[in-house]
């Protein structure tokens, strides 16, 4: 049987936390499989996978369904997750790594993965940053001057620098300082500058870069993408890349496995690399945002920068495209849908959003009200839900639903035991043996159930859905777990 992580906390910590006002989600972004998520208060929380320290919580060795507080600092801005790293970045401007050292990509001059934030550098001057999305190891980072600038892997070019060596260190990218924004295939880059301009560098083998170039060729510096101004936002996913005019329409090139371009082309028809951009008339509303994976993608679409509806389409294993018919994904695509033209996923109707993120195969969708959403694949716990170890291979959701946020730092996970004794399944927590003073805490320190003995199965049925805290004694030691009332 799987261990399980539970979450040592006194039972003070619990009680002590009094009438508060409610915390919201106000930033998420989802990696490869991890989610990051900054509460209004500015404290960082993470869950999914852990293998190589990305999560920025050292007590959890693999993966894990239970939101956990990353440090005690709050003053966090935002982050951006790539495969088993991630970038953080801080109101003071500082900018900071997690995770793997794969190719140099923590920009850290260091050899050694990062099992919590490290700072790149000591410049407090960043704006912007981003990661590959998502098989690529190179980071990219603009700062308040507009000068671009990037380290790791650098096999085709990413760096600019004349050479294939990756760099450990932020290194510049030209001299340019009118840089606006930067996003990063598994090898091509694309990059706007501030005069609206799209320009392009690395691997154009798929056609992402947007370049009428069938030779696979590598570009070492960065060459504009036709002689249009009026580009207000680029997304690179694979090997392939989405891009947004400031008029709402939405453009894509590169690789068009699948149909994954969103052109909806016939079997006759079909072209398995575009080459230049092309417009994008699946979707009609004024796209906001793009992201998604290699086999899915997401378009938010709203005005005045209010997302108002979400579309998608590609495979839909594991649930990736919220619309209730997702398969579970067992090694094959057989039986897997392929949705090649936008559905939606099932949000609340009525609800805006600030934010549509997805990693491989989910999405997490955060409300302007701070409420958060997701669905899709949860086998690395990356939806938040706090699902139990044993069962997260399995775990995924063929809906959005609504994914609680923590009402205080116990979520942390302070230190580690190994003890299986105790399963709670959504309705009945289940002891392999007798659990003595047994408190179930609200998420605010409120206590809503205690006995003083619980032996094999107790039911809390009458308590209301949400996120508890269960206390019990065995063998005179004391134990706490965060459990999700479904």
């Amino acid at each position: 049987m799987k261990k399980i992580t539970l979450l040592a906390v006194s039972a003070a910590m619990l009680l002590c936390s009094g009438a508060q006002a409610q915390h919201v989600w106000k930033y998420v972004a989802t990696g490869d499989a991890t989610s990051y998520a900054i509460r209004d208060d500015g404290s960082l929380w993470t869950c999914g996978w852990n293998e190589q320290g990305q999560m920025g919580v050292p007590e959890v060795s693999e993966r894990t369904a239970n939101w956990s507080l990353v440090g005690s600092d709050k003053d966090w801005k935002l982050a951006v997750g790539g495969k088993a790293y991630a970038f953080l970045m801080k109101e003071n401007g500082t900018l900071w790594a997690v995770g793997t050292a794969e190719s140099g990509v923590q920009g850290t001059n260091s050899s050694m993965s990062n099992r919590t934030p490290m700072q790149i550098g000591t410049d407090n001057d960043w704006v912007y940053v981003a990661a590959v999305r998502f098989w690529g190891y190179t980071g990219f980072a603009i700062k308040a001057d507009g000068t671009l600038w990037g380290w790791g892997s650098n096999n085709s070019y990413q760096l600019c620098n004349g050479t294939t060596t990756s760099s450990t260190v932020p290194v510049q990218i030209g001299t340019d300082n009118d840089w606006k924004m930067v996003t990063s295939g598994d090898s091509h880059v694309l990059a706007i500058k501030t005069d609206g301009t799209l320009w392009g560098w690395g691997n154009n083998v798929n056609g992402g870069l947007g370049i009428a170039n069938t030779n696979g060729a590598n570009y070492d510096t960065p060459v504009q993408i036709g002689t249009d101004n009026d580009w207000a936002f680029v997304q690179a996913i694979s090997n392939r890349t989405y891009a947004v005019k400031t008029d709402g329409t939405l453009w894509a090139a590169g690789s068009n496995s699948n149909n994954i371009l969103g052109f909806n082309q016939s079997e006759e028809e079909l072209e398995s690399n575009v080459y230049e951009f092309r417009q994008v008339t699946a979707v009609t509303e004024p796209v906001i945002s793009v992201s998604g994976c290699e086999e899915t993608v997401s378009v938010a679409t709203g005005t005045n920068g209010v997302i108002e509806h979400v579309y998608m389409w590609g495979w839909n294993s594991d649930g990736a495209l919220g619309d209730n018919n997702g398969r579970l994904w067992q090694g094959s695509s057989a039986n897997i849908p392929l949705e090649t033209t936008p559905v939606s996923p099932l949000l609340p109707e009525g609800v805006t959003f600030s934010v549509v993120s997805s990693g491989q195969s989910y999405s997490l969708a955060l409300a302007s009200d701070g409420t958060l959403y997701g669905w899709g694949r949860n086998k690395g716990g990356q939806l938040g839900d706090g699902t139990e170890y044993d069962v997260l291979q399995l775990s995924y959701y063929k809906k959005p639903f609504e994914i609680e946020c923590p009402q205080n730092e116990v979520g942390a996970v302070t230190g580690v035991r190994n003890d299986g004794m105790v399963k709670f399944d959504g309705t009945y927590i289940m002891a392999q043996e007798p659990i003595s003073n047994v408190y179930v805490y609200g998420i605010n320190g409120q206590t809503v159930m205690q006995r003083d003995v619980v032996e094999g199965t107790y039911g809390l049925d009458n308590l209301a859905k949400g996120v508890y805290l269960l206390q019990y004694e065995n063998n005179g030691e004391r134990f706490v777990q965060k459990i999700v009332r479904r």
